[in-house]
């Protein structure tokens, strides 16, 4: 059985290329193919492709085994990270109430006891308009 031919986009995705790449390298090598994602690549094509951009194949296989384990560090971390909180909240108390604070008799002490008196003038209150 042979394989199915690959189409433009799914080349691309698996390289890890631009499809514009694909094309002007085929192109290169004498082949035509269309500018559009659902151009399907020959088995020739595709053979070259891989030929030319194996090593690009390769280095998005180590870079997602890479983002794989930093995902599994971060789950690592933010779980270590929940429990930490956790016991936190186990250990912080309220706070405990010794004695009370009776603010308004020192508020009274400071404060001076007499008012003054407002005048009833209406007199002093006016101001000549000249």
């Amino acid at each position: 059985m042979t394989p199915k031919p690959k189409r433009l986009s799914a080349a691309a995705k698996e390289f890890n290329i631009a499809s514009d790449r694909i094309v002007s390298f085929l192109e290169e090598k004498g082949h035509t193919v269309e500018n559009k994602p659902t151009t399907k690549l020959s088995l020739e094509q595709y053979q070259a492709l891989l030929d030319e951009f194996q090593s690009d194949k390769d280095k998005k296989a180590v870079v997602n085994q890479v983002g794989q384990e930093k995902k599994k560090e971060q789950a690592a971390f933010k779980k270590d990270y929940q429990q930490k909180i956790q016991t936190t909240k186990q250990v912080i108390s309220k706070p405990k109430v010794v004695g009370k604070l009776d603010d308004q008799k020192e508020a009274e002490k400071e404060a001076p006891t007499t008012k003054k008196e407002k005048s009833t003038d209406c007199d002093s209150a006016l101001i000549p308009l000249l």
